[in-house]
């Protein structure tokens, strides 16, 4: 599943790619693809991103609007 907000999001907190892959333990190229939405991002990493940018996984998802994270 394509994950639409994860680029608006890195761009958002200034980031670059390569700093989003060091963070998640991947390489740059890896993120790429996930950013890109050629491969399928694992979990863990999507949960890790919505730690990193303070909102919730439905977010990530474009399921919500909503940018809060859940309690």
């Amino acid at each position: 599943m394509r994950l639409p907000r994860i680029k608006k999001m890195r761009k958002m907190y200034c980031l670059k790619k390569k700093e989003v892959a060091r963070y998640l333990g991947c390489k740059k190229s890896k993120y790429k693809k996930y950013e890109s939405g050629k491969e399928e991002m694992p979990m863990n990493y999507i949960a890790m991103l919505a730690q990193l940018y303070n909102t919730s996984m439905d977010y990530m998802y474009d399921l919500t609007d909503d940018k809060r994270r859940y309690v």
